[in-house]
């Protein structure tokens, strides 16, 4: 009798299971009748939920199919569910543009200011995904514009997205141009330090709307620091025209803004820095000038100026035109290694050209090379070049440089996260974690993880030319799933010369220290977003203290060059 009664439930579970999936898919399908027939049959199904906590009016709002909306929400769903991401379907609305739905939910008093933690509002939505009009609606019906998520406020991710438009009516409706998110940066600092196609548009509307002009990070990088190095002459101008200190310093090197202006290459800013006073041969805490990274970074347009206004002759290695180092003759084991500007590396053995997480955003210098954390075509035209990615880059692209590339270099070859289909062409793998492939002459092995929020990412042990090195994935919370995958990876290798890790604090740094531990690599360099570079020197020495076997490197500008042989790193 007891056993029959288990199996009962078992079965009755199942029933209940096969018709939650059934409104599920009714719902993704438009099919009206089959979740009318459904609820009819079990009304509670109307709000329950699948393994990622969306009911069927999650999922039909998604969709935007209103019929099924507009029934559901007549027969009693919950308009405020949250999935386990903390979404209302009035999100789904947002991140669409659908405005005939955003209204419809508006009409059944959906919350416009609903929360999500990560996410944030309805609102942040809407400007992230660029809808305007579903913003007016938002801000029509009470939509806060001083709540933050992660990035902070729904002006911070106008400015960080490039968005005027949005920013524009943002402040109309009361943001403020001068608010802090909880790493104490303005949207000013955003428009300008993304380095996007609308920054300095974004730049001069936050400065006429009273941005403070000497806002700055943690760091003390200020906005006038980020123009420098984002090369916006007109918005440099405009904020010392405002008052921001021209003086200013790098905390740590003690490097002026001319000195910026020979790191990163823009001849029309150094020469507004310039006229506006400032010392050509001022020093920084290791004796060097600007005239000396001008051409340490092969920056011509930036060093000819400094010369003419008075500027002393350096001795240092002269670096303009194409890398010397590119067409030099190599030997298995030995590897030149180079940062990128945006976000990560480029990696020079014997016969092969790999350029990690390629992120072309903003303006290049005047003279881009891979000396300067760029690169040129001539410079990648008799390689073996093969373009890996570790996840989506939302501000990447198909119009991006290394992807016009393709029908001109002979041996060029991208490889991807599953899910990036946005870019597309003949020379393009899409893989998953736990795969093995051989191109051109190198293996390729892959890890897969994933954050709480569902992003992927992937991680690369790549075998070539007598090195093995391995490129991380974006670190997660998840952190049992992320060490079986390392173990993966360990299993099928017993040496790695150099680990390039992903630097974040808290799960960033347990991830750090489980790859170490297991793949116990000789080497160790920090990688990541620009905008993680300032964790470089902290997640670096971090790894240092608990694995002092491990030589470590810590890039500081882009181009910066370290050289691999005999198991000993040398920055270059």
């Amino acid at each position: 009798m007891k056993k029959i009664t288990i199996i009962s439930i078992f079965l009755l579970l199942v029933a209940i299971n096969s018709n939650a999936q059934d409104i599920f898919s009714a719902a993704a399908e438009g099919d009206l009748e089959r979740i009318k027939q459904l609820i009819s049959d079990k009304q509670e199904l109307v709000n329950a939920t699948n393994e990622s906590g969306k009911t069927a009016l999650h999922i039909a709002s998604e969709k935007g199919h209103l019929e099924i909306v507009e029934y559901l929400l007549e027969g009693g769903a919950d308009i405020e569910a949250k999935s386990i991401y903390e979404l209302t379907p009035l999100f789904s609305a947002a991140e669409t543009g659908n405005i005939e739905l955003a209204e419809m939910l508006i009409k059944y008093r959906a919350d416009v200011n609903a929360f999500s933690q990560f996410f944030g509002t309805a609102l942040h939505r809407a400007v992230y995904m660029g809808h305007p009009e579903v913003a007016k609606l938002l801000l029509k019906q009470g939509a806060a514009v001083t709540v933050q998520n992660s990035t902070g406020t729904v002006l911070h991710t106008a400015a960080l997205l490039g968005r005027p438009n949005l920013a524009r009516l943002l402040i109309e409706n009361g943001a403020d141009v001068n608010s802090k998110n909880s790493s104490g940066i303005t949207p000013l600092y955003y428009a300008i330090s993304t380095g996007n196609d609308r920054s300095d548009e974004l730049a001069m509307l936050f400065i006429n709307n009273g941005a403070d002009v000497n806002a700055a990070d943690k760091n003390g990088n200020s906005v006038l620091m980020m123009a420098v190095q984002q090369g916006f002459p007109d918005v440099a101008d405009k904020l010392i025209e405002k008052g921001a200190d021209k003086t200013i310093q790098t905390i740590n090197t003690k490097q002026s803004l001319l000195h910026s202006a020979g790191i990163y290459g823009y001849g029309d800013v150094a020469t507004i820095l310039i006229q506006s006073g400032l010392d050509v041969n001022a020093r920084d805490a290791d004796g060097k000038t600007p005239l000396y990274y001008a051409q340490k970074y092969g920056h011509k347009t930036v060093a000819q100026p400094l010369v003419k206004a008075g500027a002393e002759e350096e001795k240092t290695e002269n670096n303009f035109g194409d890398s010397k180092y590119v067409t030099k003759k190599m030997k298995n084991g030995e590897a030149y290694i180079w940062l990128l500007k945006n976000r990560g590396y480029v990696i020079k053995t014997r016969n092969h050209l790999f350029i990690f997480d390629n992120e072309e955003t903003g303006r290049k210098p005047d003279a881009p090379s891979i000396d300067n954390g760029h690169y040129s075509l001539s410079e990648l035209w008799d390689q073996n070049v093969m373009v890996l990615y570790s996840a989506y880059h939302a501000h990447g692209g198909p119009g991006e440089f290394i992807h016009t590339l393709e029908d001109s270099l002979k041996n060029i070859s991208y490889l991807h996260y599953k899910d990036d289909r946005w870019r597309h062409g003949n020379k393009s793998l899409y893989l998953k974690g736990r795969e093995t492939h051989h191109i051109y002459g190198a293996e390729i092995i892959t890890m897969e993880a994933h954050e709480i929020y569902g992003m992927g990412s992937l991680g690369y042990l790549v075998r070539v030319d007598g090195l093995t090195f391995f490129y991380s994935p974006f670190p997660t919370s998840k952190t049992e799933e992320f060490n079986k995958e390392v173990d993966f990876i360990a299993e099928h290798t017993d040496k790695c010369d150099i680990a390039f890790i992903m630097a974040m604090p808290e799960e960033g740094e347990a991830c750090r220290d489980y790859i170490l531990e297991k793949l116990k690599p000789k080497v160790m360099l920090p990688m990541g977003h620009k905008s993680t570079h300032k964790y470089f020197r902290k997640f670096t020495e971090g790894a240092a203290r608990i694995f002092p076997q491990i030589q470590t490197g810590i890039p500081g500008n882009p181009g910066d060059r370290f050289y691999y042989r005999k198991e000993e790193l040398k920055f270059n």
